[in-house]
């Protein structure tokens, strides 16, 4: 999602500078081309018919490129506008995320493994598949200690969301270990077929 939202922020960026280039060209072009008749007839450029004809072709020109800048600089306010109240949204939400993942260290440094460490593990673990963010998936295993992880393994453990984000922490560690090893090309294809070793 990140990659498309800044390939659509340069998308419209990049609009917007050819139009403002290719009307400056446009502009002198016409300026150009009123000189050089004007230097062919033997007249100068402030001649009243050739302004007037300069000011036909402004006018001309100018509305409609004045339209195109007017839209794609709407365009571009409002998505800027929405990149940064989803940058501010994710950052509210990381700093919640970084303050869970404190809480856990902390019950799980006074007794490691504890319910309390395993409910709030949980409760991150479900934000954690929820937002589907890499980072997070990090966050979280900074924190899974052997004994948390202990008592994720029991078959009848009541953290099923604390597991998946274990599994899929496994999944990425796999990846990143087969990219790592193989090349990104290789290492993508054998995660992909299966053929790797959970950690």
């Amino acid at each position: 999602m990140k990659k498309l939202l800044r390939a659509a922020r340069v998308i419209v960026q990049s609009a917007l500078i050819i139009i403002l280039v290719s009307g400056l060209i446009l502009f002198g072009a016409i300026v150009g081309k009123a000189a050089w008749d004007a230097q062919q007839h033997g007249k100068t450029i402030s001649g009243e018919k050739i302004l007037h004809g300069l000011a036909e072709q402004g006018e001309f020109l100018g509305g409609h490129y004045s339209t195109m800048l007017s839209a794609i600089t709407l365009a571009l306010l409002i998505f800027t506008s929405f990149n940064q109240a989803r940058s501010s949204k994710n950052a509210a939400i990381r700093e919640m995320f970084s303050s869970g993942i404190d809480a856990v260290a902390r019950y799980d440094i006074q007794d490691a493994g504890c319910a309390q460490a395993l409910r709030i593990l949980d409760y991150y673990s479900r934000l954690a598949l929820e937002y589907d963010m890499k980072d997070y998936y990090l966050f979280l295993n900074t924190v899974m200690t052997g004994k948390l992880r202990e008592k994720l393994e029991e078959i009848n453990s009541p953290y099923r969301f604390a597991q998946a984000a274990r599994d899929k922490i496994s999944r990425i560690n796999a990846l990143s270990k087969l990219r790592e090893d193989l090349g990104w090309w290789r290492g993508t294809w054998r995660f992909v077929r299966g053929k790797y070793k959970r950690s």
